[in-house]
């Protein structure tokens, strides 16, 4: 005869403890910490467009402003007659408003180019940087050019050879540096820019 004690006992015998089921959570940690990973990858690539988009607006304001100042120096040589049978007194005043306009000229461009050095950019936006020195180049040419009219000012009617080529080399960083996609005024702004227009009676023929 069994006690009583014995008598509900399974037929296995007594049960068994056991361990609450494991849960899986490294799958889930290291699903989210993917996705979450992908977002702040995403936002960062957007906060970077979003501030090289800036910095090249910046750099432009400060281009066209350099650019409308090459434009009236050429106006204002432009609008000095200067002819080949001109009495001698008419001669040096000609020549006087020549190197005054060349210094005027100098003056305000070189002013348009240290605001353009003055636009700083985040260390890694090396495109946009090396835009930036390469329009200061271009600039520092029309300074030099301008500087030798307002000492010489018949040398404001010879062909400088560094204007060109700058200018040429300026648009092309530019063009490289643009963020990548661009906003459509960018492009627009740039073709504006570096429209090659070939005014008539440009001193020295220089059209950039």
């Amino acid at each position: 005869m069994t006690g009583p004690s014995q008598q509900w006992l399974p037929p296995t015998g007594p049960p068994v403890a056991t361990d609450p089921p494991v849960r899986k959570v490294w799958p889930r940690i290291l699903f989210w910490g993917g996705i979450t990973l992908m977002i702040l990858g995403f936002l960062g690539l957007m906060g970077d467009w979003a501030t090289r988009t800036w910095e090249m607006n910046q750099l432009l304001s400060r281009i066209e402003k350099s650019e409308d100042a090459m434009r009236v120096a050429q106006d204002d040589i432009g609008a000095v007659d200067l002819p080949d049978d001109a009495a001698e007194p008419d001669k040096r005043a000609a020549i006087q408003e020549l190197e005054d306009a060349a210094a005027d000229g100098r003056d305000s461009i070189r002013s348009a180019g240290q605001q353009v050095a003055a636009v700083s950019f985040l260390p890694w936006h090396t495109e946009l940087i090396g835009a930036q020195a390469a329009y200061l180049d271009h600039n520092g040419a029309w300074v030099e050019y301008l500087d030798r009219g307002a000492e010489q000012p018949l040398t404001l009617f010879g062909d400088d050879n560094r204007i060109e080529p700058t200018w040429r080399a300026a648009e092309i960083a530019l063009r490289i540096a643009a963020p990548i996609p661009a906003l459509p005024p960018i492009p627009q702004r740039l073709d504006s820019i570096f429209t090659d227009e070939e005014p008539e009676d440009v001193p020295g023929g220089i059209p950039a």
